[in-house]
C-alpha cells in the first residue's frame, strides 16, 4: 500500500486534546490522517473499518466524568462493538495515549491477553502522590519484539512528557505475570541511567506496578501508554524520541500487515 493511501483516524470526544498534535505527526509521515468525532461513527456518517490505524489521543474526554476514559469507552463498546472487534481481528494498529490508554483499559481492549475482555482486567488509578504530574520522564523500550509500535526502537533511555493525574497502572499478580511472559510490556519507567525505577518517585511518577509506562495486547497491534510520544516527535519541540512509534505503525500498514 502507498503511504498516502493509509487512512488514520484520530478519534475524539469532548475534552480530548493532543488530537491535533497527533494528527500533525501522522500527516507529516505521509499518511492521510484526520481528527474525527465519535458521533460521526455513531451516526454511520463514517465507518471505522474504512481506516487502517485508530488513535485514542490524550486529554480529559467527557471531563473524566466518573473516572478517566470510562464514558468514552462504554459509549464506544456499546454502540460500535462489532466494528471495533472487526478492526482488532484484522490486526490493524490501535494506539491509546494517556487518556487513550485509560480508554483502552476501560474498553477491555487492553491488556488483551485473550482478545477483547468484557470485564475490566486492569486499571489506571490515581497517582500514588495524589498529584497531577506534568513533566518529562525517563523510559526504556522494554519489549523483546512482539509490539509492532516499538520495532527497532533503541533500548537507551528515552525522554517523553507526561501529563496525568491517573496513570497508576494496576493489575493482578497473575495477569502481571502473563504480561511479562507474553512480552506485553512495552515501556517502563527508569532513572536517568536506565536503571529500574523500582516504584520510586520521581522516576516512577505514579506508582505503577512493575514501573509499567505502556503495554501492548497479545498480538502486539494495540498499544497503550501514559507518556506522550506525540509531544516528543518533532525537532520543533526539541525531541524526536517518540517519532518511531508512529513511524512503525505506518510502516506496518505500508507493508501489508
Amino acid at each position: 500500500m502507498e503511504r498516502n493511501e493509509i487512512k488514520v483516524c484520530i478519534l475524539r470526544e469532548p475534552g480530548t486534546n493532543c488530537d491535533r498534535e497527533t494528527n500533525y505527526i501522522f500527516n507529516k509521515l505521509g499518511a492521510d490522517s484526520r481528527v474525527i468525532h465519535l458521533n460521526k461513527f455513531l451516526s454511520k456518517e463514517e465507518r471505522l473499518n474504512d481506516f487502517h490505524i485508530l488513535v485514542f489521543p490524550g486529554g480529559f474526554s467527557n471531563s473524566d466524568h466518573i473516572r478517566s476514559g470510562v464514558v468514552f469507552a462504554k459509549k464506544l463498546m456499546k454502540e460500535l462493538f462489532a466494528d471495533v472487534e472487526e478492526f482488532v481481528n484484522a490486526k490493524k494498529p490501535i494506539i491509546g495515549i494517556c487518556n487513550g490508554f485509560q480508554i483502552l483499559v476501560e474498553a477491555g481492549l487492553l491488556p488483551g491477553i485473550d482478545g477483547i475482555s468484557k470485564t475490566q482486567q486492569a486499571a489506571l488509578a490515581t497517582n500514588e502522590k495524589l498529584t497531577f504530574e506534568s513533566r518529562k520522564v525517563n523510559l526504556i523500550n522494554a519489549n523483546r519484539g512482539k509490539c509492532i509500535f516499538t520495532k527497532d526502537m533503541p533500548f537507551d533511555v528515552l525522554k517523553m512528557p507526561i501529563a496525568h493525574g491517573e496513570g497508576n497502572f494496576k493489575i493482578s499478580e497473575e495477569l502481571l505475570m502473563k504480561l511479562i511472559e507474553n512480552d506485553q510490556i512495552a515501556f517502563m519507567y527508569v532513572d536517568d541511567k536506565g536503571r529500574p525505577a523500582n516504584g520510586k518517585y520521581p522516576f516512577n511518577p505514579n506508582g505503577s506496578v512493575y514501573d509499567i509506562a505502556g503495554i501492548c495486547n497479545s498480538t502486539g497491534t494495540i498499544l497503550g501508554m501514559m507518556p506522550h510520544p506525540e509531544r516528543a516527535s518533532d525537532v520543533s519541540v526539541g525531541s524526536t524520541s517518540g517519532l518511531a512509534i508512529f513511524e512503525n505503525a505506518v510502516k506496518y500498514v505500508e507493508k501489508g500487515f
